[in-house]
């Protein structure tokens, strides 16, 4: 069995539907764990620090940045939606990281 899998993690829900054939318990990779708390502490993140949070998202979570940006869209955190692509558009990011702010920018 694959040691890169937690099967025992419920805190975190992913909509994956892969089941292991030896317990059918949907199989989550670290990658998908730890993204799923990266977006339930998001909101907390973009308020301590809008650029630092980008910078985490655009060099680990590019590839999942519809998914993370869902996390943002609720009505109470409208402001913290409006940090984090300021700190992106504003170009902040990219003063902390040149290569972080354009690949952030490029997929949206």
């Amino acid at each position: 069995h694959n040691n890169n899998n937690i099967n025992n993690d419920n805190d975190y829900d992913t909509n994956d539907n892969k089941t292991s054939t030896h317990n059918n318990k949907p199989e989550r990779t670290v990658h998908e764990v730890l993204r799923n708390a990266l977006c339930h502490k998001l909101s907390s993140l973009v308020t301590l620090s809008p650029p630092l949070s980008a910078r985490l998202v655009s060099e680990m979570y590019v590839e999942d940045l519809d998914l993370i940006l869902t996390f943002l869209q609720s009505p109470q955190d409208s402001m913290v939606q409006f940090k984090f692509f300021h700190a992106v558009v504003s170009g902040d990011l990219t003063q902390l990281d040149p290569v972080a702010g354009p690949v952030l920018l490029a997929n949206f």
